[in-house]
């Protein structure tokens, strides 16, 4: 957990040293989780939170409660199904990409 939120730390200061603005992903589920991983993906994404940038949550939109996939919704124990990603594409708010330059090209 440390390693990686440690990696995601330095990847932002990375992309914000370009100038530009990340937006990162949240956690999804996977079919192996027990009671301590899945503290784990909910401590974890409580600090991407904590970060100041976007984050796109869509492990609630995909998880049955317990760090695990929904019913019908998964691959196998690491990955969606096609319904898996068309939910995980809807929990996306797209207003997050929406740039001043987009915003101009649609005449807003």
């Amino acid at each position: 957990q440390k390693e990686f939120e440690s990696g995601i730390q330095k990847l932002l200061e990375k992309i914000q040293s370009i100038g530009s603005k990340p937006v990162l992903c949240g956690l999804y589920p996977n079919g192996n989780c027990n009671a301590e991983t899945y503290w784990l993906v909910k401590d974890t994404e409580k600090k991407l939170r904590q970060l100041g940038v976007p984050l796109i949550e869509w492990r609630s939109a995909v998880d049955n409660g317990s760090g695990k996939w929904k019913d019908g919704i998964f691959t196998d124990h690491a990955h969606p199904n096609s319904e898996g990603h068309r939910i995980m594409f809807q929990a996306i708010d797209l207003e997050l990409f929406r740039t001043p330059e987009v915003a101009a090209k649609q005449g807003d």
